[in-house]
């Protein structure tokens, strides 16, 4: 199953943590505090006792700490959109087969509905 996991931590040393452990993983970076990647159930209850622990070790820090886990079928992440500042428009995160596709803005407005 793909996961798509994004955190809020205050404490750089707690943030850094936690992104080196979902870089184990195998998970891949999308944003600063956003990763995404592909994880059996066991290794999902791993990371998850993981990054526990991290947070539960940083009783030190009164900030900020959350970290938030989605699972995304095929079909959902399919559907994903993305807007950047590269491009002209909206684009389409994959198409079903999980092919990079882009759809260009027809209107020139920066707001394309699909």
């Amino acid at each position: 199953m793909r996961y798509l996991i994004i955190y809020d931590i205050s404490d750089d040393n707690v943030r850094d943590a936690i992104a080196k452990r979902l870089l184990e993983y195998g998970l891949t970076r999308i944003q600063y505090s956003s990763f995404i990647g592909d994880l059996p159930r066991f290794r999902l209850h791993s990371l998850l006792l993981d990054l526990h622990h991290i947070l539960k070790d940083s009783i030190g820090d009164d900030g900020r700490k959350s970290i938030i886990i989605y699972p995304l079928c095929d079909s959902c992440y399919s559907k994903g959109l993305m807007i950047d500042d590269t491009s002209k428009g909206i684009k389409h995160i994959c198409d079903a087969n999980g092919k990079k596709r882009s759809i260009d803005n027809q209107e020139g407005d920066g707001v394309t509905v699909i």
